[in-house]
């Protein structure tokens, strides 16, 4: 899983709402070789750390940049949810975290395999 740029696709609420990015390439997490992260949050770039255990993980978002994105940005949603993710699993080229009590869930896919909307 090292050194692959996952999009964000969507995150499901535990109570079924759903968050579909506009953008899926401001939300990302890089999983680098020596377990750290790179991570894009809307206007934000960081780092942070992954611990793995079968399907079991802990993520630690690090260090952040502090800039200010535009109002109803998901970036501090996606940040406190990349903290509280405590599952993993890989199936159908997209990885998910899963949130704790069955809270809500990321779905990732490999930057390029995400779809692009058409022009309009």
């Amino acid at each position: 899983m090292a050194a692959v740029v996952w999009e964000l696709t969507q995150f499901e609420a535990g109570n079924g709402s759903i968050f579909l990015p506009v953008d899926s390439s401001r939300y990302t997490i890089e999983l680098m070789p020596d377990g750290m992260l790179a991570i894009g949050s809307d206007c934000h770039r960081g780092r942070g750390s992954l611990t793995r255990t079968d399907a079991e993980i802990d993520i630690e978002v690090l260090a952040l940049t502090r800039a200010m994105c535009e109002p109803g940005s998901f970036s501090a949603d996606f940040l406190t949810y990349l903290n509280q993710a405590t599952g993993i699993t890989f199936a159908n080229g997209q990885m998910q975290l899963s949130l704790p009590n069955g809270a809500g869930v990321l779905t990732f896919m490999p930057e390029e395999l995400t779809p692009v909307a058409p022009p309009r």
